[in-house]
């Protein structure tokens, strides 16, 4: 277990540096972007960006600015990626991202983002107020973007609901327990966001979530929300399954259940579900339009 870990930070390590020579092309054309989720906690939060394994990078950019970043990567041979297992019956619901891409030789994915999260969530994080609010920070003579304390907080909170607290989403709970410790965000700002965005049920959610594992005070964030009985239910249930990996993936039906206890609006949660009825019909594309698309494997 102890090589195949060290082997994987190894082979991270060289993918990593790939992606920077890539972002450092972006920054050479002036298409300004933003490292977000991992790769940005990976240089800011861990003592070595090494110890944080990323299954892919994930970049933001302002709309506006999406047709140059798709020139760029056609020219560079970029393609829409084919992951197995990614791909939904109805199709992809979400519009803040795209299917991953990669570059010719194949050696990392790139998830592009033109907003953090699906509305109403990004009314609360909107992509020009986490550039106004962003750091810049020098990773091997690269120029990295990366978002503020609150703001990186506030996408914690929210892609620990969109992995729908499996085991993959104990990254966040990692990320969070470093952020508390080094760079604590502050609370009334992060209650803000979650009432704009209309993400204060998962807010709260997420602050159970991170008082019942230990990973620090979060009390404070929108105290004035409280778990129903559907939410205290999966809050017990979430957690014996972070103890335990009895299930490494929830069902749907589960997934639903998550889906129903904490969006602040069950109107959110209708036109979800009318997506994935009408995705049934005709499937909704995620591929970055302008972009080839990777065929499936035979």
């Amino acid at each position: 277990m102890k090589i195949n870990a060290q082997i994987a930070a190894v082979e991270a390590t060289a993918a990593r540096g790939r992606v920077l020579s890539f972002l450092d092309t972006l920054n050479s054309a002036g298409i300004e972007c933003m490292v977000i989720k991992g790769l940005a906690t990976a240089m800011v939060l861990y003592p070595h960006p090494a110890l944080r394994l990323l299954p892919d990078v994930d970049i933001l950019v302002r709309p506006p600015d999406l047709p140059r970043l798709v020139a760029h990567m056609r020219d560079a041979g970029f393609r829409t990626a084919h992951v197995p297992g990614a791909e939904r019956k109805w199709g992809a619901l979400t519009v803040s991202s795209f299917a991953p891409v990669t570059p010719p030789d194949g050696d990392f994915l790139i998830d592009v983002h033109q907003a953090v999260d699906d509305p109403p969530a990004s009314n609360g994080v909107p992509a020009d107020e986490i550039f106004a609010g962003s750091r810049l920070v020098d990773v091997d003579g690269v120029g990295l973007r990366v978002p503020g304390v609150d703001h990186m907080f506030a996408l914690l909170v929210l892609n620990a609901f969109r992995d729908l607290y499996e085991p993959r989403g104990l990254k966040s709970l990692f990320d969070a327990t470093l952020a508390l410790a080094n760079a604590p965000p502050d609370m009334a700002v992060l209650g803000d966001m979650a009432r704009r965005g209309a993400f204060v049920r998962r807010a709260a959610f997420f602050r159970e979530l991170c008082l019942e594992l230990g990973v620090g005070d979060v009390s404070a964030l929108v105290p004035d929300c409280r778990l129903g009985p559907l939410g205290r239910q999966l809050l017990r249930r979430t957690v014996d399954n972070m103890k335990s990996f009895t299930l490494m993936r929830f069902p749907d039906t589960l997934k639903l259940a998550f889906e129903m206890a904490l969006y602040d609006s069950p109107t959110t949660m209708a036109r979800r579900n009318a997506g994935r009825l009408m995705g049934l019909v005709r499937p909704h594309s995620h591929a970055l339009a302008g972009l080839p698309v990777e065929a499936p494997d035979p």
